[in-house]
């Protein structure tokens, strides 16, 4: 690193030193021991048999069961599961039983889960794909067909490009939507969420899953538990079928694709989490009252971290104070195959990112820039500085580099306003386009926005944004017509322009099945039940049994102070 042509002062410097600290992206593979209970009480009379219907831990090439336990216990007596499997291929551990009285079931195992790069290829959405036309389908809380979604979705994701596509989605979905527990434990469709723009791990899902089918690509729900950087809670996820590859895993809320964490742990796969329910049926004449599922415990018994998929080199950064500034690393793919890798770094009190999150497509053995721009928003003097680290979290384990923030003096003052993302919903019979203006520089600025069809312009307007502002800005185009609609914003010193097709209404073609058996009917006098689960965080002695601990909250905590002003 140069130095300085002035003297600057150092004040003081407060170097933190941070015991190693684990984050879910960095986890490769996992071996943990996993209990979830379930309870209830039976009353009234029985006729009949009491059959209980509960989802069960998976296998699959990733996920390996090395012992699993699913008991019940009545009365003094414990029942075991019989194995159930569904037209989706989930597990269950259904219990039958004719006893009066309170019961518990356990569902206890060791899984062990071991992520390995999906050798991707790409594929061309221009030709259709014809497989799992089931998973195409809309669905109450994936709503594909809808004239909002499919705009966005074929207009703002226009590539034919399979991994191009869901690399973006992805991208897009993780920053747009806001996580906000307010949202839990109700869910939320792909519509709602779009409006919204907040909600947790089922919202995330919804969205990305509404515009990869209204893309044409056939997606399926994953439901299970997972480690969120602070407690093991109930999440959820989804899968992309690529006719090259077979299913894979994406998860928008974390910013993972092509490959999703060892602490993702799968219970089951469902063309809509309203089905990703555990039912109960009895006589008419008993009554059941039912208190949930719950992950009990979770005893972390091993991990690996993610070593020699990428190589990421980070360096010693200054910046300076009141601009934007880049913050660049360079990042290499060593597979001999496409790679989407999820990176994200660490934020720093004081610091604002455009993107703090990113998830980017690498080709087969491709190095290249990565480029955060950060806002630092602080007076100093001439004479004095921040210094201070910032970490890069991806598939890799953390890399942390230093950072010095210098004063806003010695560089000259800027203005200029950037588009950061423009997106178009069709609501009705209205066009509402969406534009969000950041001013990148420290002093007002203006732009133009004009909307032209063919037939002359709809709408021209001027906005002003104050140094460092942001602005949402929503146009509305009654009674639109479908034709491209071309948006242009214009400043002084550049020019961007979107052109936007508006979609209506369209439902997929839905794949004919083949008949199936007649399941053996039950007795005329029985209820069935859908069970509602609940989700119930570990105590501070289940979080001791995990050891070291994975992160997200507490490295930012650490980090806010490993920041001083000098």
């Amino acid at each position: 690193m140069k130095k300085l042509a002035m003297a600057l002062v150092l004040l003081s410097i407060i170097q933190l030193c941070m015991a190693q600290q684990l984050h879910p992206t960095t986890v490769q593979e996992i071996n943990a021991k996993v209990v979830v209970k379930g309870s209830g009480t039976v009353t009234g009379s029985l006729n009949g048999d009491i059959t209980l219907r509960v989802l069960s831990f998976q296998e699959s090439e990733e996920q390996k069961l090395i012992w699993l336990e699913e008991t019940l216990e009545i009365n003094g007596k414990k029942i075991t599961a019989k194995k159930e499997i569904d037209e989706h291929g989930n597990r269950y551990a259904v219990f039958e039983f004719r006893e009066m009285g309170d019961f518990t079931y356990t569902i206890e195992a060791e899984v062990h889960k071991a992520v390995q790069p999906v050798g991707l290829t790409d594929y061309n959405l221009s030709k259709e794909i014809s497989e799992h036309g089931e998973y195409l389908q809309q669905t109450e809380k994936i709503e594909s067909g809808n004239a909002g979604i499919r705009t966005l979705a074929l207009n703002k994701f226009d590539s034919d490009s399979w991994l191009e596509t869901v690399a973006e989605v992805t991208n897009w979905v993780h920053n747009y939507v806001e996580y906000d527990m307010a949202y839990y434990p109700e869910v939320y469709s792909a519509t709602q969420t779009l409006n919204s723009k907040k909600g947790t791990c089922d919202e995330f899902a919804n969205l990305t899953a509404a515009i990869l089918r209204a893309k044409g690509i056939p997606v399926r729900v994953v439901a299970g538990p997972v480690f969120s950087a602070q407690e093991w809670n109930s999440h959820g996820w989804i899968e992309a079928f690529n006719p090259n590859v077979g299913w894979v895993p994406i998860d928008s809320t974390f910013g993972e694709a092509g490959m999703v964490d060892a602490t993702h742990i799968e219970t089951g796969k469902f063309a809509d989490f309203g089905q990703a329910t555990d039912t109960i049926r009895h006589p008419s004449t008993a009554s059941v009252e039912l208190s949930g599922k719950a992950v009990e415990s979770v005893e972390v018994l091993s991990t690996k971290l993610f070593e020699g998929i990428v190589l990421i080199d980070a360096d010693d950064k200054t910046i300076y104070a009141n601009s934007w500034q880049d913050i660049d690393i360079e990042v290499e793919n060593k597979q001999n195959r496409y790679l989407i890798v999820p990176l994200s770094i660490s934020g720093i009190q004081g610091f604002e990112f455009e993107e703090q999150d990113k998830v980017l497509l690498f080709q087969p053995r491709e190095r290249r820039t990565v480029t955060w721009k950060t806002l630092v928003q602080k007076d100093m003097a001439k004479n004095q500085y921040l210094t201070g680290k910032y970490n890069i979290i991806s598939i890799h384990p953390i890399v942390e580099a230093e950072l010095k923030v210098l004063p806003a003096s010695l560089q000259a003052e800027s203005q200029y306003i950037e588009v950061t993302d423009l997106i178009a919903l069709v609501k009705g019979n209205a066009l509402k386009i969406e534009i969000v203006l950041e001013n990148k520089g420290g002093i007002e600025d203006a732009v133009e926005i004009t909307v032209e069809i063919a037939g002359g312009e709809l709408v021209r307007q001027e906005e002003t944004i104050m140094g460092f502002g942001k602005k949402n800005i929503i146009l509305t185009i009654d009674d639109f017509t479908e034709e491209t609609h071309t948006v242009k914003v214009v400043g002084k010193s550049s020019t961007y322009v979107a052109e936007i097709l508006p979609q209506q209404e369209s439902q997929p073609k839905v794949e004919e099945k083949q008949p199936e058996p007649s399941p053996e009917q039950p007795p005329a006098e029985t209820e069935e039940t859908p069970i509602e689960q609940e989700e119930m965080p570990l105590t501070p002695e289940m979080m001791a049994i995990a050891g070291v601990g994975f992160v997200a909250a507490i490295v930012l905590a650490v980090l806010l102070k490993n920041f001083v002003f000098t």
